[in-house]
């Protein structure tokens, strides 16, 4: 049979699925394509237990399940042991045998059950656990009926109670309205302050700080601002003193703010006459990326006359003056923080370790020693080949090598082995402006580059994330055939991006100096409003465009959007300089009009009509009329053209012009 996108495949229904049937499934790890039979899934999904199940018309053995009843349980649960909707069942039809469901302890509710072994009343003023309980005043696993309830061990619904061990401060809750502190609570729709969700399944308030285990944490945010205490600092000399490595990380995966004070003392020498005019700063400085900033200082001034009717006298000494910097930022990922003069005219006080505060939203503050930031790679061993200043080399050895050689004088470096699995402080190396370490297949990260960079190979590897680019002089970026889902910031001097092969669903601020730009096999289902001035090539094929809906500029030569299954319209008027165009494969009925400068098209397997081809054969005709020039023109797949099509135009084009044209017959 000829070869078929999967969603082009005929659809097979839950009621024919037979266990020899296969599924096609992505291996990630190994990043190809296999199959999987139904029966083995069934075994997985049996063994595992790792979905989440909303409805189950026969669950065997259901441990913890978030909802096995989506409403009815038409099935037979055999065995359910501690499940919120089969063991502590909220509501099982028939159970024959039930640990915790029709033999009821955790039982809330069996309608119409046949119960082989009752070993508690079913309706009791004081009941420990009561399978049906309209009134209470004290019921452990009690079912809220919508009567006040006085006190509500496990109660899965308890708005009105007045006071219960498990709902204000809510163990196995179902769903309160108001709860301090939820731990195991099956939905917690409004949680008045709950600062710690332990296995909350649905936490919902914004102002629960930390949802442990949460199967769903809607609207969550942490609003604390938490001070996380005096550190003192890892390194010190007389020229700086500095915390190695802050790591601020976020529940949210973004920046947080983050204020920091630093408190030492500063040794200002001086000699009488010869003024001081200097500054002490705070700094941060990312060890991800090289990007530092200062976020406070304070100048250091002295100056004192000779002393009067003694002008040939000198005084000379030393100041010792206490001081205090204080900054603020926002933070995600491992920093150093420093304090440093701006000579070694003032000096910091050795003998008193600098101390440095830090407050933050950040859900958590890391403090450690690390290394001195140098270009480093894992193994070790592994052979470079670099260039250096001038472009002398190039030269071949391992990385201590190189750097002991001079890194102030290193201009390009090429990693040639794919077994390296780390590169660290490539932006250490001040006059790199070339990084080539494509075919690494370990690598998962790459940090950021020095301002000189000017061209990045990192193609073909297991990258899932790069740093920030926008502080380099980059106009050369390859990063295709990784496992990107999102593009890092880019520099305004870009000029060529290739990020095929990734799992981008959109693309990020594209510079108007680039002129090329590929990003197709992704995952992309929407495109920026406009494409960059500069734009002359543009590749998107095989992504999940719906539309082509953007503002392609003129000077654009070539553009394929080919292998769209989901697009269906071409909204964006061609540009006039358009020379090829390819959109094979995409289900669009029509599309905007062929312009003069077009030579080729190729629109196989479409889904144009007659009235579209005939438009598209009229307008290549004049335009070969116009210009003389000769052209390429495919139409086959898309049904049989009008006769009149043929006659008028394609067979004019075909043995007038010398176009090459293919189409159904």
């Amino acid at each position: 049979m000829s070869h078929k996108r999967v969603s082009q495949l005929v659809e097979l229904t839950s009621t024919e699925i037979a266990g020899g049937d296969l599924f096609y499934t992505i291996d990630v790890s190994a990043r190809e394509g296999k199959r999987l039979s139904a029966s083995s899934l069934v075994n997985y999904l049996s063994i595992s237990g790792s979905l989440q199940s909303s409805s189950s018309l026969r669950a065997i053995s259901a441990s913890f399940a978030d909802r096995v009843l989506g409403g009815n349980v038409a099935g037979t649960v055999s065995s359910a042991t501690t499940a919120v909707s089969s063991s502590h069942a909220i509501r099982s039809d028939v159970a024959s045998t039930a640990s915790f469901a029709i033999t009821a302890s955790h039982a809330m509710n069996v309608v119409a059950g046949t119960s082989t072994s009752s070993s508690w009343a079913s309706s009791s003023y004081s009941s420990s656990v009561a399978v049906t309980a309209q009134t209470a005043n004290t019921a452990a696993f009690l079912l809220y009926t919508g009567t006040a309830n006085g006190t509500a061990s496990y109660a899965i619904s308890a708005p009105n109670s007045i006071s219960s061990s498990y709902a204000k401060t809510a163990s196995y809750l179902g769903a309160g309205g108001s709860v301090e502190s939820a731990s195991y609570a099956g939905r917690s729709g409004v949680t008045g302050l709950a600062d710690t969700a332990t296995t909350a399944l649905t936490l919902t308030y914004p102002n629960s700080a930390t949802a442990s285990y949460a199967m769903k944490s809607e609207n969550f945010s942490n609003n604390r601002f938490l001070d996380y205490g005096i550190f003192l600092a890892t390194s010190q000399s007389i020229t700086s003193s500095q915390l190695d490595s802050v790591q601020i990380s976020s529940s949210t995966l973004t920046a947080q703010q983050t204020d920091i004070t630093a408190f030492g003392t500063v040794i200002l020498p001086y000699t009488s006459s010869v003024k001081v005019d200097e500054s002490l700063s705070l700094v941060i400085k990312s060890r991800d990326t090289g990007i530092e900033s200062v976020i406070d200082s304070i100048p250091v001034y002295f100056d004192v006359s000779r002393t009067v009717n003694n002008w040939d006298s000198l005084m000379s000494g030393s100041l010792k003056i206490p001081y205090s910097l204080a900054g603020s930022a926002s933070m995600y990922g491992d920093y150093m923080i420093l304090v440093s003069g701006s000579s070694d005219k003032i000096r910091i006080e050795p003998t008193r370790t600098n101390r440095f505060n830090l407050a933050s939203f950040g859900d958590n503050i890391r403090v450690a020693s690390a290394e001195y930031p140098l270009f480093n790679i894992t193994p070790t061993n592994l052979s470079l080949t670099w260039f250096t200043g001038s472009h002398v080399g190039p030269y071949t050895s391992s990385r201590d090598v190189m750097i002991s050689s001079g890194s102030n004088n290193i201009e390009s470096v090429e990693i040639t082995s794919s077994i390296v699995n780390s590169i660290r402080y490539v932006w250490s190396l001040p006059n790199l402006k070339s990084f080539n370490c494509r075919n690494s297949v370990n690598l998962t990260f790459l940090g950021g580059m020095p301002n000189t960079m000017i061209t990045l190979s990192c193609d073909t590897g297991s990258i899932s994330s790069i740093s920030s680019l926008v502080n380099t002089t980059m106009s050369y970026f390859n990063c295709g055939n990784n496992s990107l889902s999102s593009v890092p910031a880019l520099p305004t001097s870009l000029s060529y991006l290739n990020c095929t092969d990734n799992f981008l669903t959109s693309l990020p601020t594209l510079p108007n100096s680039m002129s090329y730009l590929n990003a197709s096999h992704n995952w992309i289902s929407s495109l920026p409003v406009s494409m960059p001035f500069g734009l002359t090539e543009l590749y998107l094929n095989d992504n999940l465009l719906p539309s082509l809906i953007t503002s392609l500029r003129t000077g654009l030569l070539t553009m394929s959007i080919a292998d769209n299954s989901t697009l269906t319209s071409v909204i964006s008027a061609l540009p006039s300089t358009l020379k090829r165009f390819e959109i094979q494969n995409c289900p669009v009925p029509s599309f905007a009009s062929v312009t003069p400068s077009l030579l080729y098209l190729n629109a196989t397997s479409c889904s144009l009509s007659q009235a579209s081809m005939d438009s598209i054969c009229s307008q290549s005709y004049s335009n070969s009329l116009w210009t003389g020039a000769t052209g390429s023109l495919y139409l086959n797949g898309n049904g049989v053209l009008l006769g009149s099509t043929i006659t008028n135009y394609v067979n004019p084009l075909k043995f007038g012009s010398t176009w090459v044209i293919e189409y159904d017959t």
